[in-house]
This record gives C-alpha cells, sequence and structure tokens, in this order.
C-alpha cells in the first residue's frame, strides 16, 4: 500500500525543500537488486556497530544491526523525527523531531525514550529542528533550527534548554570540532556556514560555500569540514582552524545532501539524493573518485567505527543500504521505517 505525506509544504525541512511535487506517494521497501536483507554479516565485520534511523512519517527511529543487516526494533520519538546524532560515550541517542519541536533521549542500554526535552520555551524560541550533534564532553547537545533561525543549547544533564544563537537565517547541521570550542553550522538559504564559539555561544565568523549547504562533518585529526552543496552538486572543504573554504569545490552528483568522513579519513562519502548514488571523495585530491549506486533518494549517511562498512539511508525506498566499503558495493539492503532521513552509528 503506497504511502502519502501530508507536510505542509511551507514547513519543508531543509533536505526537502527542492522538492515541489509534494504531496507524493512512497511505495512500500523493497530490497534492492543484488542485496539481501536479513543476512549475517559477522563473518566479515567486528566493529559493525548499531544503527539508529529516524523515519520521518513513521514519528519512530529504526534500531539496525549492522551484523545481522536487520531491524531488531523501532523506537517510537516525537513528531516527523529528522536527525539522530548518537553521545560519544555512547549512553544515549538524541533525536530531533521536526513536526513538535522537542529532542527526544534513547538511552542505547535498552533503547527506551528517558526523556523528551521542549525545545521551545518562552525564552529560547525553536521551530523545525534538524540537525544535532553533541559535545565532546558529553555535557552539551546543539539542535540546528530551520525554521526559527538559530541554534538551540540543551544542557544534557538537567535535560533543560539553556540558551540559543540565533543566524537570521534557517540553520540545517552542526559539527563540533574534536577539541570542543567551536561548532559549524550550515545556512542553507544563505549559502554560508556560521561559525559558533562555545565557549560564549556567540557566532563569531562566516564562511562562505556552495549553493543550499545542508550536512556537514568535521574529521577527528585534521582541521578539515565537509559540506555537501544541495543546488551547486559540489562539497565545499572547509580549513576549520582558519575558518576558510577552499577556492575549488569537488563535483559530486546530483543534490548531494549527507557526508560523512571515514575513520581513516582518507575518504568520505556522499550521499547524492537526486541520483541515487553515493560518492566517494579522496580527502587529500579533493576529487570524486568513485560512485556507489544505493537506493533511491540517498540522503543519510555514517561509517562503522572501524570504517568497514557504510550506512545509508534511502528516503524514497524506506530502506538502509549495507555498503562494503572496500569493494564500494552495496552488500544488503535493510526495510526500515517511511521516510529515513539523518541516521547514526552506534
Amino acid at each position: 500500500m503506497a504511502r502519502m505525506n501530508t507536510l505542509d509544504p511551507e514547513r519543508f525541512p531543509s533536505c526537502l525543500k527542492k522538492d515541489a511535487s509534494w504531496p507524493r506517494k512512497w511505495e512500500e521497501a523493497t530490497i534492492a537488486p543484488g542485496a539481501q536483507a536479513d543476512v549475517d554479516l559477522a563473518p566479515a565485520c567486528f566493529d559493525c556497530g548499531i544503527a539508529y534511523v529516524p523515519n520521518f512519517f513513521d514519528n519512530t527511529v529504526s534500531v539496525v544491526d549492522v551484523v545481522r543487516a536487520r531491524e531488531v526494533t523501532t523506537v517510537p520519538v516525537g513528531s516527523l523525527p529528522y536527525a539522530v546524532r548518537v553521545s560519544p560515550d555512547k549512553r544515549f541517542v538524541y533525536v530531533s523531531n521536526f513536526g513538535d519541536d522537542t529532542l527526544s533521549v534513547i538511552r542505547t542500554f535498552d533503547n527506551q525514550v528517558v526523556a523528551t526535552i521542549n525545545l521551545a520555551t518562552p525564552s529560547f524560541p525553536a521551530n523545525g529542528p534538524e540537525g544535532v550533534a553533541v559535545s565532546p564532553d558529553n555535557r552539551y547537545v546543539y539542535v540546528a533550527n530551520f525554521l526559527s533561525d538559530n541554534m538551540t543549547v540543551v544542557d544534557a544533564i538537567r535535560r533543560v534548554v539553556v540558551t540559543d544563537v540565533p543566524f537570521g537565517t534557517g540553520a540545517a547541521h552542526p559539527a563540533i570540532t574534536p577539541d570542543g570550542l567551536l561548532a559549524y553550522v550550515t545556512l542553507p538559504n544563505a549559502d554560508e556556514v556560521a561559525v559558533v564559539d562555545l565557549n560564549v555561544n556567540l557566532e563569531v565568523d562566516r564562511v562562505t560555500v556552495g549553493t543550499d549547504p545542508e550536512d556537514i562533518d568535521i574529521a577527528r585529526r585534521k582541521p578539515l569540514a565537509l559540506v555537501a552543496n544541495q543546488v551547486s552538486d559540489d562539497v565545499t572543504a572547509i580549513n576549520t582552524a582558519l575558518a576558510a573554504a577552499s577556492g575549488t569545490p569537488i563535483p559530486v552528483g546530483s543534490v548531494p545532501t549527507g557526508v560523512a568522513t571515514a575513520p581513516s579519513e582518507q575518504v568520505a562519502y556522499v550521499t547524492n539524493q537526486g541520483s541515487g548514488t553515493v560518492s566517494v571523495v579522496n580527502i587529500f585530491t579533493h576529487s570524486q573518485v568513485g560512485t556507489i549506486t544505493v537506493g533511491n533518494s540517498p540522503i543519510g549517511v555514517d561509517t562503522t567505527g572501524g570504517g568497514r562498512f557504510v550506512i545509508v539511508s534511502n528516503f524514497a525506498d524506506d530502506t538502509v543500504s549495507i555498503v562494503d566499503a572496500a569493494q564500494s558495493l552495496v552488500q544488503a539492503t535493510v526495510p526500515v521505517g517511511s521516510g529515513p532521513l539523518f541516521l547514526a552509528v552506534l
């Protein structure tokens, strides 16, 4: 049975705002040719992890066992869950709920929601929360709000909003430097990335990138951020030590939306929503060196801890692709909920 999307076009999340065909129907998930569901990848992988996948239209998060390539449970969360982020200590998963302006806190020990935080407070507005980041010390959670043009700062211990950072334009995704001092936040409508000093929660700089920047990822051991630009069909590299962008963008596929740097920091993976592929980008040469065909409308992407697999959410197929990084091939396709978006791997 087909599903009908009833989201108000005036409230499009940033990763979907180019699509003018709403309301539209999404077909039931199917297994991709040459791939399998419910297969056991354990002989090939000792550090595959668990993927948490927000299902935008189901108001759930799918928990996918990457080793066994199957969904093991679903967790009910808030309205229109958009993005998830795992805390550095791996104890909690934070889920932004675009539809009701809340943040769900999932305890990874038993996959139970232990708190739902209202991001929209009288003192600090929040509307349309999208990307999420967690400070390296696990103390603060940062949520970019696309419709209220700001970033919410949440005390993760007390589970309350403590302040916000205004931008004057919609914010999509934050990423934090490994030292925890700065956040880089994509601003799709401004074609910029804001630089926020997290010691004082103030914007201190802006970096011009490509057209309609969506996702951003920061390397752990290099002063490097990569930004996926949906309309200019390229990736911008930013030197995070200098807050300066490379003058030469990296061409990728159609409507690049998600980006994840491999643990080796030699390559990065970029989902191309418009072409159903993932681009493999060589970080040293700043060039696309490979293309992997996945499902329909891929958006979210992350890698397993050892870098053995790349996990991709296919928004229009209601599936997750598990890609063997060494072979650049899809090893399994796992059905999940309706409209999977920005996932994360534990």
